[in-house]
């Protein structure tokens, strides 16, 4: 204690730990290893919380990835029905990327979450949504013009596909990083580029 206070020691059976804004969880699953009974509440409790509705927000936009992959190798191969069905599943999903970016985004200014870092964490998922508009409208685009495309140029297009693609799922895995491990961020970020 301060200089002049004599020492306790409490005996308890619960203790409460208020550690700050942000959510630090290191705690959490050694004692829930140990058995011991535990809640998360206030900050750490919706930290957790938009953790995972970032988490899905990500995964969505690997999965909007691998449909517009599908998609042009549907095209080139002139399965123009399967290619529709894939240009309907990416609307789905990107549908479902905005509605749940706006509300991570309500989440971060109604709960007043990672202030510090508010803006960065913003531009994450605004950059990350335009990659889905973009894959989106390219197959979009694709669906309206029907363009006729040389047989010979098709691998290119599946290599430019994949290789996109490639840059996605990194792009993802820095997005993860970003919130879990921030050395990791630079490996990411080089392999998508």
């Amino acid at each position: 204690g301060e200089e002049g206070e004599e020492s306790r020691l409490l005996e308890v059976e619960n203790v409460v730990l208020c550690t700050g804004q942000e959510s630090l969880r290191d705690l959490e699953a050694p004692l829930r290893e140990a058995g011991v009974r535990l809640h998360l509440i206030g900050g750490a409790e919706r930290a957790a919380e938009l953790e995972a509705e970032i988490d899905e927000y990500l995964d969505l936009i690997i999965q909007g990835g691998l449909l517009f992959r599908q998609g042009v190798k549907c095209f080139l191969d002139h399965r123009l029905e399967e290619f529709e069905q894939r240009l309907h599943e990416l609307r789905g999903v990107e549908q479902r990327g905005d509605t749940l970016r706006r509300g991570i985004e309500s989440k971060l200014y109604l709960h007043t979450l990672i202030p510090e870092s508010r803006g960065d964490v913003l531009g994450l998922l605004e950059s990350a949504d335009e990659v889905l508009n973009v894959v989106t409208s390219t197959l979009l685009r694709f669906s309206i013009e029907t363009p006729e495309l040389p047989e010979d140029l098709n691998p290119l297009f599946v290599d430019l596909a994949d290789n996109a693609i490639a840059s996605v799922d990194a792009m993802g895995g820095g997005c993860r990083a970003y919130f879990r491990d921030l050395a990791a961020v630079r490996d990411h970020t080089a392999r998508a580029q």
